[in-house]
């Protein structure tokens, strides 16, 4: 007797719904861009489904942190309650609309530096938002002094390190004689508004030693760590 088995083979089509996504890029994808770059902005909604969901990008004021959404209007200084960068026509000269959610920093300063969040506030579920954050540097020389000057053994002397209207300040080392200082408590970084983290920054550092009587020629150095570039002086 012959048998005669059968089978059958149930291949299970299993769907995976890919949810809908935000995509901010900014060209050059750096944290710190230099002065005078160009950069481009945009934020996108990913979705497969093909929905009429429209996603929004957002300037965020880095004095205020209030979110505008940035359309050709904004541009063109011809909203209410206007961020202070679009107040300025030289400042607001340097933005292009490249389209919707699109836009373009001609010739970038320091001001521009800004936070930037794409977002879908209409979305019937709506995805996580993206955002980025990103610095225009300005670099400056550290300027120092020794006083008195010369040096005599066993009065004090004072080193001073000082730099002006550069951003932004990420980090400072000292070395005098060899010897790392602890600049944690003792360097000062002011801007000209007194806000910390915000726009054109100046330092100032010094000590006081006494002086030593291997100090024949002083050496002094001062590392001034401005975005992610070290300044020797």
């Amino acid at each position: 007797m012959n048998y005669y088995v059968i089978y059958t083979l149930l291949f299970i089509s299993c769907t995976y719904a890919v949810q809908p996504s935000l995509k901010l890029t900014i060209s050059p994808d750096n944290k710190y861009i230099e002065r005078d770059s160009e950069i481009s902005i945009l934020c996108e909604l990913r979705d497969p489904t093909d929905s009429k969901d429209k996603p929004v990008l957002y300037y965020v004021d880095p004095r205020t942190q209030k979110r505008t959404p940035v359309t050709r209007a904004l541009l063109n200084g011809a909203v209410k309650q206007i961020p202070e960068l679009f107040q300025n026509v030289e400042n607001r000269a340097r933005y292009q609309h490249e389209g919707k959610n699109h836009i373009k920093i001609t010739k970038a300063q320091v001001i521009d530096s800004a936070i930037y969040e794409c977002e879908c506030p209409d979305c019937e579920a709506p995805p996580k938002k993206d955002h980025k954050e990103f610095f225009i540097t300005k670099y400056a020389e550290p300027q120092l002094s020794v006083t008195p000057d010369p040096l005599i053994e066993g009065n004090q002397a004072t080193f001073r390190c000082q730099i002006d209207e550069f951003y932004p300040y990420t980090g400072i080392e000292v070395l005098i004689h060899h010897h790392k200082y602890n600049t944690t408590t003792k360097a000062e970084v002011v801007t000209a508004n007194h806000l910390k983290n915000v726009f054109e920054q100046n330092l100032k550092w010094n000590v006081s030693l006494q002086v030593q009587a291997d100090w024949h020629e002083h050496q002094f150095e001062c590392i001034v760590k401005q975005g992610k570039l070290l300044i020797i002086s």
